[in-house]
């Protein structure tokens, strides 16, 4: 009997792939806010302690007046945005204050800043409950209609870009990927002026 030999083999050498991979950061900006995810109450405190900070009076002569306004809007333009605390951790009062105007105020940030209850209903489906933001934010939370229009500007404008440039009759997954990224580009551009 003989030995029959065994068939070549050869392996094939599957090509490197790792190495070619050129990783590098990418400094991608936030997305535009096209949902009402805002922080009402923090809104309406940020309004509330400018709209305070140019109505107080000051106690100084004329001429520091003058160079205390220009020095205090400059420094309204360096001064970065205020961080706000996760839950669960307190919120330190401001310090250039008096005790008296932290406690009244710390008063009404607590009544300000309670959270509605989800309404009854199913989100986005209309007539299935719910309650308009407008009326609850302006009649309910003492809100002006000027307040809650700069709120709602921008979400506005999301939404006649959308009606321009999307199919709103079909849902996100057949939309047109070049149409949603056009929309998103449009809206970063937008924000950044």
């Amino acid at each position: 009997m003989a030995i029959q030999p065994k068939p070549l083999h050869i392996e094939t050498h599957l090509p490197l792939i790792t190495p070619r991979i050129e990783f590098r950061l990418f400094s991608a900006r936030a997305l535009p806010q096209i949902a009402p995810r805002i922080d009402f109450g923090c809104f309406l405190q940020e309004t509330e302690t400018q709209s305070a900070e140019q109505s107080r009076p000051s106690n100084n002569n004329a001429g520091d007046k003058t160079h205390s306004s220009a020095s205090s809007a400059k420094h309204s333009k360096e001064t970065p945005p205020t961080i706000q605390p996760p839950e669960g951790y307190p919120e330190e009062p401001p310090t250039n204050q008096p005790p008296e105007e932290q406690s009244h105020q710390s008063e009404g940030e607590e009544s300000r800043l309670e959270k509605y209850n989800k309404p009854v209903g199913q989100p986005n489906r209309p007539r299935c409950g719910g309650y308009n933001l407008e009326n609850k934010l302006v009649n309910d939370c003492g809100w002006s209609k000027e307040q809650f229009d700069t709120v709602q500007w921008p979400q506005k404008q999301v939404h006649k870009q959308a009606n321009e440039l999307l199919d709103t009759g079909v849902s996100f997954q057949y939309q047109s990927t070049k149409s949603v990224l056009k929309l998103c580009d449009k809206n970063i551009e937008s924000e950044d002026e």
